[in-house]
């Protein structure tokens, strides 16, 4: 399925969600993560590839939150490849502080393509000249679905960067 890394959204079926619907739940999900936490707390948005871990074991059941991390959003993918230079951007203007992007290793990748894709989309964002500020605040990780703690420590890490406690390791 090669196709569904190769086009930008509006070309790809996500069941029954438009890209109004999806970023409305962006921004959604956003809006509560900065409704209970101190406004000093930057939200960090994770954008997750449901293929690439078990969501139960890393997600709450609403698959709405990371389970072992506090006041971050989570939002399952189909796959990364149909996270575009637009939702990068909406997902800082809806007041992300930080946007994660969880996907397969690359060989791993059931579409084949997704995070190759991912990395071309982060590339040319950057090179439309959006905000560097948000391009430092944007990651990537490739996870092995046998290595949940691991992602869930470099989530912490990168958490922990972005409040501007430590700096982030790759």
């Amino acid at each position: 399925m090669l196709c569904l890394t190769a086009c930008d959204y509006n070309a790809i079926y996500l069941e029954d969600q438009t890209q109004k619907d999806f970023l409305h739940e962006i921004k959604n999900r956003i809006a509560a993560a900065q409704s209970t936490q101190p406004k000093s707390e930057p939200v960090i948005t994770v954008f997750i590839c449901e293929r690439s871990v078990d969501l139960g074991s890393i997600l709450t059941p609403d698959l709405k939150q990371m389970s072992n991390i506090e006041g971050m959003p989570a939002i399952p993918v189909t796959c990364v490849g149909v996270i575009n230079e637009t939702i990068i951007k909406d997902t800082f203007e809806f007041g992300a502080g930080g946007m994660i992007v969880v996907g397969c290793r690359t060989l791993d990748c059931h579409y084949r393509e997704g995070m190759r894709q991912e990395e071309s989309i982060i590339g040319k964002y950057d090179a439309m000249g959006h905000d560097h500020e948000h391009k430092s605040k944007l990651f990537i990780l490739r996870v092995s679905p046998l290595d949940v703690k691991a992602l869930e420590d470099e989530i912490r890490n990168i958490k922990k960067e972005l409040k501007g406690e430590k700096h982030h390791a790759s």
